[in-house]
């Protein structure tokens, strides 16, 4: 079944296939990037853009390649037309964003929701990525949900603070969904962020 990775209000369908390769949905990075197309093949399109080719490139393991080749695979419990999830490895999706920020930085790309969604991506993934690198090392990592809770809570914070920064950017229903999460009345306009 979809096992969704909640980042803010960026929401990633995940698995974990037998084999043991971690993946991200392609539409779910679609999602995450800020990108609201139901085709599968916006995704595709975007890093094998001519415009991108300097950063993005050939080659098996460029950015360009690896859209062009998902990881496909039948979803459980799943039907109709889709029973066949197009996924990527997790770490292309760290990859893709530093790609989009390097592209940025060659001038190769002005899109702001993008860029304003890799980055959000790369600082949040980086944070608690070292937390858990600590956790793991120290031990603490092994009282799991105590572990668990504080990298989520640790995690929602950064977020908030990140989309902060981006506030304008983001419609009243990233702002909605922050507040199901929290269990926060959407009406009460005294917790709504300056």
């Amino acid at each position: 079944g979809d096992n969704p990775l909640q980042l803010g209000n960026l929401q990633l369908d995940c698995y974990v296939l037998n084999n043991g390769l971690r993946v991200f949905s392609g539409r779910g990075i679609q999602r995450a990037l800020g990108n609201t197309s139901q085709s599968g093949e916006w995704l595709k399109r975007f890093c094998t853009a001519d415009s991108l080719y300097p950063v993005f490139g050939t080659g098996e393991n460029s950015i360009a390649n690896r859209a062009m080749n998902p990881v496909t695979f039948r979803r459980k419990n799943a039907g109709g037309s889709q029973t066949t999830t197009n996924a990527y490895e997790a770490t292309f999706l760290i990859d893709l964003c530093s790609a989009i920020l390097d592209a940025r930085d060659a001038h190769l790309i002005s899109d702001s929701n993008i860029i304003e969604s890799a980055e959000i991506i790369i600082r949040s993934v980086a944070k608690v990525g070292i937390i858990a690198l600590v956790d793991e090392a120290t031990g603490y990592d092994k009282v799991k949900n105590k572990a668990k809770d504080a990298l989520r809570s640790f995690l929602d914070t950064f977020i908030k603070t990140e989309a902060s920064r981006w506030v304008k950017t983001f419609p009243d229903y990233f702002f909605e969904d922050i507040y199901k999460l929290r269990g926060w009345n959407w009406t009460n306009i005294a917790q709504r962020p300056d």
